[in-house]
This record gives C-alpha cells, structure tokens and sequence, in this order.
C-alpha cells in the first residue's frame, strides 16, 4: 500500500528526530446518503475512517513518528468552516476557500465566490493546528511538565459552601461544570499526577459531608495531600508541594478567586494558577469567529427602542 511505503520512507528519515504526522479529514456527509450504513461497500466515510485507523496504527509502531490528529482537531473546530469537501471534488479532501476564480471570470452570469456564500475559518484552524503541533512538541519535551495539581474545593469542586449552609444532599451542587472537574481529575490521577486538596474549612466538617455530596463519584482518598484549615494559600501551597517533593514550576493551582491566585502567587512566583471563574470561562480560540452583531446594540440602554422607552419614562415622572 501507497500508505505504508510512504510511512516507512518517512520513518527512515525521522530516526532519532520527532516527527507528526497527519491523518485525513473524515468528509462531512456521505454522497451515498445519510441513511447509508459507514460501513457500507463504497461509503466514503468509512473508507477515510479505516485509511485513518490504518495509519495511526503504522504510526504507533515506529518510537519517532507521532499522530497529528488533524480530523479530530476539525471535528471540534466545525468541519463546515474548513473542509471543501461541500464545494470542490468529495475525494479531494482539502481545506475551503476560492478555488481559482479567475477561472469564471468570463462567465456570463457572474456567479459570487464560495467564501461570499459559506462561512469559511481555515487561517483559525491552521493556528489551531500550529498550536497542537507546538502542545504536542512541548509533551515530548517534558516542557512546563505538571506532576501536582492543587485543587481549591468552594465554588471549584462544588458551588456554594455547603459546610457552612448545611445544604448537601442537593443534586445541584455538583451537577454540570464540578462532575465535569472531578472527572478530569481523576483522569489526570490515573496519568501519574499527584492530586492535593486544599480549603478553607473544617476539616472535620468537609470528612462528614463529602460522601453525602459527591458519593463514590469523587472520594477524599483520591487525594495524594489534604490540606483542609484556616491558613492561608500560599502555606498550604508550599505544604503541598514540599509534602509531594514537587517544585513550584511543576505545579498548578486551581481556584474561583483570580484576586486569591495573585496573592499566593507573590511568594510562590513559579507555580502556575488556573484561577479563573470556571463557568463564564473565557473567549475561546478554538472555534470559528463569531458572526458580526454590529445591527444590534452593544448594550440594553444604547438602541432606539430603549431610548424610546427613557424618553417616555421621563417624560411620565415629570407630569
């Protein structure tokens, strides 16, 4: 197969040197139908979809060779805004832009270029793509490696602070964005990382009330390091770290509080804070930008119809 010569040509070359390759961009739609089976002799999907498990497993075998995984990467980016798969050749599987217009400049009809019809993004997913390359280059590395991950529990495990509202057995406090936490951590505590717990509490009050709250989804025991007291921050953090023998670079900290994070962080200047307030989060550079809103106003009191509403308002208080 083309597919193998090429890899092994590519895996001669890159011998002691890491090298990412690429796998094929799975198409939008199948040309058979949506009804058609993936599977299903002549599916176009399915066929990309075993080209791709065909070569991450001739990758796995070579120590220097490493999956850019460029399909996944558009699946979460928006193939739509990508592929050009919609527009040109199903097979030619590349990305979406304005194949050639002066071609059709002596049309008849003058007919507007795909980009004028479809919302395409490809120069976002291509820095997309630089940056996992560079995530990927960093790994191997051992670049900014993180060996403990210290944990704030108010508002970051849980909403609220159930130890001293008494309120426990509701579902909402950690349905959502705190399982999904909680899920992460553990995945990073079956990698090898070290998991530490620190609060702002009863000690003895967080013990009875913790299986009530999280059950056996999260237990007390899957943290390495408790550190559960009235001290501040930044000496739990260093308790924390000198307890798992961890330097500050090699350790981050989750919290709600970005104003707590800068205070720990003026004697610990190395440690790496995640603080930030988990569910509005911030503007994310993995997506397609956002279509323009500029017909709308850019608050409630900037458009004619509340100006309107005022006029009247005040025009009410002074009779």
């Amino acid at each position: 197969m083309r597919i193998d010569y090429r890899l092994a040509r590519i895996a001669e070359w890159a011998t002691h040197v890491p090298t990412f390759v690429t796998n094929f961009m799975t198409p939008q739609q199948d040309v058979n139908g949506r009804f058609y089976p993936r599977g299903g002799a002549g599916s176009g999907i399915g066929l990309i979809e075993a080209l791709n498990r065909h070569i991450e497993m001739r990758v796995v075998d070579s120590p220097d060779l490493h999956l850019l995984d460029i399909d996944r990467l558009v699946g979460v980016y928006g193939r739509r805004f990508v592929q050009d798969d919609g527009v040109l050749a199903y097979t030619h599987g590349g990305f979406a832009g304005d194949y050639a217009p002066e071609w059709d400049a002596d049309r008849i009809v003058k007919a507007l270029p795909p980009s004028q019809h479809y919302a395409f993004a490809v120069p976002g997913f291509l820095l997309l793509l630089w940056r996992e390359a560079v995530a990927m280059h960093r790994s191997l590395r051992a670049i900014d490696l993180v060996k403990l991950v210290c944990v704030d529990l108010d508002d970051t495990l849980w909403r609220g602070v159930p130890a001293e509202t008494g309120v426990v057995d509701d579902p909402r406090l950690v349905e959502g964005w705190p399982l999904g936490i909680a899920e992460a951590l553990l995945a990073l505590r079956r990698r090898g990382i070290l998991l530490a717990l620190l609060s702002k509490n009863d000690e003895e009050r967080i013990r009875a009330i913790w299986p009530r709250i999280f059950q056996d989804r999260l237990r007390l025991e899957d943290f390495a390091i408790l550190r559960i007291g009235w001290a501040d921050k930044a000496t739990t953090i260093g308790e924390a770290m000198a307890a798992a023998n961890i330097l500050p670079r090699n350790t981050v900290f989750l919290d709600d509080n970005r104003a707590s994070g800068r205070r720990w962080q003026r004697p610990i200047p190395t440690c790496a804070s995640s603080a930030r307030r988990i569910i509005t989060g911030g503007a994310s550079c993995c997506g397609p930008p956002k279509p323009s809103r500029s017909s709308s106003p850019p608050n409630p009191g900037d458009g004619p119809r509340w100006s309107a509403r005022r006029s009247c308002a005040t025009r009410s208080r002074a009779r």
